[in-house]
C-alpha cells in the first residue's frame, strides 16, 4: 500500500476543514468558561456524551481493537467497564466540587492547590509525554494491528 497525491489531498483538505470549523465555532468564546464548559448551556446528557468522547481516543480505536482481535478477545472491554464507574464517580462527586471553585482544568487544580509554577510544569510535561509516550505506543499498536490483519488475511 503506498501513499498517493489523492491521498495527501484528502488529508489537506480534512485538517484544513477541521482548523475553518474551529475557528468558526469558537469565535464567540471570551473565557475559558467559555471553551471548556460551553458557556454553561449544555444539558446533562450531552456533558454525558462529552465525558465519554473525552475518553475515547486513537488507542481504543486502534490499539484496543488489535489486541483484542490478535490475543485477548473481549477481555480487553474490562478495562472500559472500569473507566465507566470512574467517570460516574468524577462526574457525580469530584466534578462539582471543581466547578464550584471555577477550576475546569488539571493545570488551573495545580495552580489553585500549589502555585503558578506547578501548572506550567505539568502542562508542559503532559504534552511532551503525550507526545512521545502515547504516540509511539499508538504506533506499536498500529504495527502490531496490521501485521496481525495480514496474518490473518493471507
Amino acid at each position: 500500500m503506498e501513499l498517493t497525491w489523492i491521498d495527501l489531498v484528502v488529508f489537506l483538505a480534512f485538517m484544513a476543514t477541521v482548523v475553518i470549523v474551529s475557528l468558526y465555532a469558537g469565535r464567540k468564546e471570551q473565557t475559558s468558561e467559555d471553551y471548556f464548559l460551553a458557556g454553561r448551556k449544555l444539558t446533562w446528557w450531552l456533558i454525558g456524551f462529552s465525558l465519554i468522547a473525552s475518553n475515547i481516543s486513537t488507542e481504543h480505536f486502534v490499539g484496543m481493537a488489535g489486541s483484542a482481535f490478535g490475543r485477548v478477545g473481549l477481555a480487553i472491554a474490562s478495562y472500559e467497564w472500569m473507566a465507566a464507574i470512574c467517570l460516574v464517580i468524577v462526574s457525580w462527586w469530584l466534578l462539582p466540587k471543581f466547578l464550584r471553585a471555577g477550576i475546569y482544568t488539571m493545570p488551573e487544580f495545580l495552580e489553585y492547590r500549589y502555585n503558578s509554577s506547578a501548572r506550567i510544569v505539568m502542562a508542559i510535561a503532559t504534552m511532551f509525554i503525550y507526545m512521545l509516550l502515547l504516540g509511539a505506543v499508538m504506533m506499536w499498536f498500529l504495527d502490531y494491528f496490521t501485521t496481525s490483519m495480514q496474518v490473518y488475511l493471507n
